[in-house]
């Protein structure tokens, strides 16, 4: 596929992030997303053009975990900032993307701003944080999820989206989904190398002394995919060749249920990354409405 637009500058729908009181300012910003961030690598670099691009301009496969701490950054920039400094970001994010490109390995240009890939980015982070809520046992309703799903269209015009680039309602936005998930994204190297355990040793944090590193990272990894894979849609798991067992779902469900009792334990204060935790307390002093009723 060759592909040369890129997202429009100036998109068609509300121009705006979340704000306070929004369910994206509920959800995103939360601990417990970080539970979802190798299911979201895996279908976004599934896509020909996020797999390519990746793989052909990162060295996620040594410098992964940096690169994963700068983008829950970039995100939570760009949800939790005021308009003028998530537009900033987003602005960097297009500049970072627009150099990229090439030809994959069967002969198909790819750039970095390819309006389909951009906008199947966005959608895996809504569909990631409507997975989430489900696998962990509070699942949101209909209303909540066309609530949420507005709102997420509107950052995504602050990120350069354009009103066609993505449906326009709950129901549009799941087959839209499914109809990606099942005639679009590829097997390819990086999603085989993001589900073997043993494929990717980046190198360790900062301050984390690498013999502790070389402990605590294989056996992280191994529950990490152990945990993913039984989240992963059906139809893409059978690309995969994959089968997964009713032990593993019942050890996934039982993770996720976990997770889900222990959010609920902690107080709201302790729920949120920090960057989120700071903008929900400045927004209103110590306290922010409940945004789901």
């Amino acid at each position: 596929m060759t592909t040369s637009q890129a997202p429009a500058e100036t998109a068609q729908v509300r121009l705006a992030p979340p704000g306070p009181g929004s369910l994206s300012w509920d959800l995103v910003g939360r601990w417990a997303i970080l539970t979802m961030s190798l299911r979201l690598i895996v279908l976004q670099t599934a896509h020909p053009v996020v797999g390519a691009g990746v793989d052909g301009h990162s060295d996620f496969r040594s410098e992964g975990v940096s690169r994963f701490f700068h983008t829950v950054r970039s995100l939570q920039r760009l949800v939790y900032s005021p308009l003028i400094q998530s537009s900033a970001e987003a602005r960097r994010l297009r500049a970072v993307h627009r150099p990229i490109h090439g030809v994959d390995g069967q002969g198909r240009e790819y750039r970095g701003l390819d309006p389909d890939a951009y906008a199947w980015v966005h959608a895996t982070l809504f569909e990631a944080a409507v997975a989430l809520s489900e696998l962990s046992g509070e699942p949101l309703g209909e209303d909540e999820q066309e609530r949420f799903y507005g709102e997420w269209r509107a950052l995504g015009a602050v990120m350069g989206l354009r009103r066609k680039d993505l449906p326009e309602t709950v129901a549009g936005f799941r087959e839209y989904f499914r109809e990606t998930v099942e005639s679009r994204l590829e097997v390819n190297d990086v999603v085989r190398d993001l589900l073997d355990p043993a494929a990717i040793r980046p190198l360790p944090p900062p301050h984390v002394p690498v013999f502790l590193w070389d402990r605590v990272w294989p056996p992280f990894r191994r529950l990490a995919v152990g945990l993913t894979i039984p989240t992963l849609p059906e139809s893409y798991l059978r690309r995969l060749g994959i089968e997964v067992t009713e032990a593993d779902r019942r050890h996934t469900q039982r993770f996720f249920a976990g997770l889900g009792a222990l959010v609920n334990f902690l107080p709201e204060s302790r729920r949120y990354l920090p960057f989120a935790a700071a903008a929900r307390r400045s927004a209103t002093g110590s306290h922010i409405p409940a945004s789901r009723s």
